[in-house]
C-alpha cells in the first residue's frame, strides 16, 4: 500500500508520532504522484497541521505501476511486479505542477524538496521558480 494514497493511515502515523511526544524531532515526507488536486489540498491541510514534527516534503517519488519493455526482445524490464517505478524526465512536469499547487498552500516552515528528471541548470531554475526550496537531484548521474 502507498502510503500517500491513504490519507486515514498517514493522519493515525502522524497522530502516532505527536502522541509519543516526539515534538524535538522533525521528518521528512517524500509523496508519490498525486493528480487529484482536492486530495493533494487535504494532504496539504494534514501536513500543515502537523507542521511542527514535518520539515520537509519530497516531491514527487516515482510513479508507481508502470510498465518499461526492452526494445530488443520485448521484455519487461521494469514495472509491475518488479522494484521501483518511472521517474526522471517523465515525472518532471508532474513534481513540477504539484509544487506549484502547494507551496501556497502549506506553511512557510515546511520546505519543499523538488525531485524528478533535474538533469541540467535549467531543470533546476524551474523548481527553485515553482517553489521548491531545495532540489534533489538523481538523474543527472544516470547520464
Amino acid at each position: 500500500r502507498l502510503m500517500t494514497y491513504d490519507y486515514e493511515t498517514l493522519s493515525i502515523l502522524f497522530r502516532r508520532i505527536y502522541g509519543r511526544h516526539y515534538l524535538w524531532l522533525r521528518f521528512g515526507v517524500k509523496i508519490s504522484p498525486i493528480l487529484d488536486t482536492w486530495y493533494l489540498s487535504s494532504l496539504c491541510d494534514l501536513f500543515n497541521i502537523y507542521g511542527f514534527i514535518i520539515g520537509y516534503i519530497v516531491c514527487s517519488n516515482t510513479i508507481p505501476n508502470c510498465i518499461v519493455f526492452n526494445s530488443a526482445d520485448g521484455t519487461n524490464v521494469l514495472g509491475c511486479g518488479n522494484s521501483g517505478g518511472i521517474g526522471g524526465t517523465p515525472l518532471r512536469a508532474i513534481s513540477l505542477g504539484m509544487i506549484t499547487y502547494m507551496r501556497p498552500l502549506l506553511y512557510e516552515n515546511i520546505a519543499i524538496i523538488g525531485c524528478g528528471g533535474v538533469g541540467t541548470p535549467t531543470d533546476v531554475e524551474q523548481y527553485l521558480a515553482c517553489g521548491s526550496s531545495a532540489v534533489q537531484c538523481g538523474s543527472i548521474f544516470m547520464h
